[in-house]
């Protein structure tokens, strides 16, 4: 929320509850007009009508619960992936730092995966979880911060207006680190960005049919 530096406690609690989709205790005027003046200071994206597509892009208009929800989601797929076909006795010692529930859950992820990926996509995804730094992290810490990875390597250089949308939703110190994720992991290889988003579309397609998030588009 840099941009609303000074901005009066009534104003900050007006973005916050529209942020969470609270009810807003103001005069539905007042609260429109307020609404966009911020707007126009934040600078922000186009909102996904109710009838039309859902891209990319619009990920940015998931509350701060959905996108947690969609960074923990992305970080078990991406061990999934990043496991399918390695032999029990070398996940052992990986599966050990969770508790009984959460590693049958993963299990569950890895052998049940309908889908068969290349050495390239599992080699990747397993870079992408080595290179993370998660001694002494919980299940939904390490599955979170793989997943916001995921994520941030489908990003590219244009999204830097949209993705500032994403980090002003979160606590400050949280924008920060999702902000520095950004910066050090999106991508130029357009190809490979392109079936990412995807492939993360998907997902968020699945956990809207769950009711785990909310529908931004038109249900067809």
């Amino acid at each position: 929320m840099e941009k609303l530096e000074g901005e009066s406690p009534r104003v900050l609690k007006l973005v916050n509850d529209k942020w969470s989709g609270k009810d807003i205790k103001m005069s539905p005027e007042i609260a429109d007009l307020v609404w966009k003046l911020v707007e126009k200071k934040i600078d922000l994206p186009e909102k996904v009508p109710a009838h039309g597509s859902f891209s990319f892009e619009n990920i940015s208009w998931l509350q701060e619960d959905e996108l947690k929800t969609l960074f923990h989601e992305l970080g078990a797929c991406e061990i999934a992936k990043a496991f399918q076909g390695v032999p029990n006795k070398i996940l052992k010692p990986f599966f050990a730092r969770f508790s009984l529930k959460e590693a049958t859950d993963l299990r569950h992820r890895i052998e049940k995966s309908g889908y068969k990926f290349s050495e390239t996509e599992r080699s990747q995804a397993q870079k992408n979880i080595l290179n993370l730094s998660i001694e002494e992290k919980t299940h939904d810490e390490i599955m979170y911060d793989i997943g916001v990875t995921v994520f941030m390597k489908s990003t590219s250089t244009e999204d830097e207006k949209w993705m500032e949308w994403i980090f002003q939703k979160f606590p400050p110190s949280t924008g920060y680190q999702l902000k520095r994720a950004y910066f050090e992991n999106r991508s130029e290889d357009l190809t490979t960005v392109k079936r990412s988003r995807e492939s993360i579309l998907g997902i968020v397609v699945n956990l809207a049919d769950q009711n785990k998030i909310r529908r931004y588009w038109k249900a067809r």
